[in-house]
């Protein structure tokens, strides 16, 4: 599994290719990172791609995991916004 290394955190990433995709996705979860990208993109693209992207990922990360932290017994449900 890749890493990505911002500010001396380690952020493991899943990529996953689709033939249908025509642009590169990232999909920030708790305690995941899926980068979606199109099949037709190199391994050094979306790595590329995704250090490029380092500092934004870091802070939707984080952010993600100061929510569930404060908020230990709530879960995340599809369409919930984070503040």
């Amino acid at each position: 599994m890749p890493q990505l290394t911002v500010r001396e955190t380690v952020i493991p990433y899943t990529v996953k290719k689709s033939s249908r995709a025509r642009h590169i996705r990232i999909t920030v979860g708790p305690g995941s990172v899926v980068v979606s990208a199109p099949g037709f993109l190199n391994q050094r693209e979306v790595i590329s791609f995704v250090e490029k992207k380092g500092e934004w990922i870091f802070r939707k990360f984080s952010a993600l995991q100061q929510v569930l932290s404060a908020n230990p017994d709530r879960a995340l449900v599809d369409g919930e916004e984070l503040l």
